[in-house]
């Protein structure tokens, strides 16, 4: 199932995606109800996603969260949204490589689901998203305000250094990506 508003009719390159999906392909066009998209993604069989650029994209994480495999283009945003459990591509023969390897290896999908869905509980809900920025915040805005920022920072764990760079690493990543308003993390 390929989601998306498709026009064959007037645009080339959606005539040349519908010719090329085949028969067993379905194109329904796009879906706008979050309950039955939410049932497209807990049922299928892998979650492909081809954005190259972006940082944390929502309809990953929505669909991390929805437990699906994820095969993802092979970019430093989807490895650190994906983790290393999921697939990756860097083009067109490399996915449908691995479109022929796990459709028929039940045990390496089952695997990556389970995999994606935990990544997701560590990493994507709302409570732990709330619980980094916490961190981040405390670790920059001193408690006493007659303390300077820095000599707060010394006394702070190497966790909270951690916590830092991975959230400065996610502000970079999602510069300019527009779809990080609308997300629906941990939904």
């Amino acid at each position: 199932v390929v989601l998306g508003n498709f026009t064959p009719e007037t645009n080339f390159f959606h005539r040349q995606v519908r010719e090329a999906g085949g028969a067993e392909v379905i194109f329904p066009g796009a879906i706008y109800e979050s309950s039955i998209v939410q049932a497209l993604r807990f049922f299928s069989r892998f979650y492909l996603h081809g954005h190259r650029v972006g940082g944390t994209n929502p309809s990953l994480v929505d669909a991390m969260g929805a437990g699906c495999a994820v095969i993802a283009h092979d970019n430093h945003f989807n490895h650190w949204v994906a983790g290393p459990d999921a697939a990756y591509f860097k083009d067109e023969s490399t996915c449908a490589m691995l479109f022929d390897r796990l459709l028929a290896n039940d045990t390496a999908v089952e695997k990556m689901k389970a995999a994606s869905y935990s990544r997701f509980r560590e990493r994507f809900t709302w409570d732990q998203v709330l619980r980094e920025y916490e961190k981040l915040l405390s670790y920059w805005y001193p408690l006493n305000k007659h303390e300077s920022p820095l000599s707060h920072r010394t006394q702070l764990s190497d966790e909270a250094d951690l916590t830092t760079k991975a959230l400065s690493d996610v502000a970079s990543a999602t510069n300019g990506d527009s779809d990080r308003k609308t997300s629906k993390i941990g939904e």
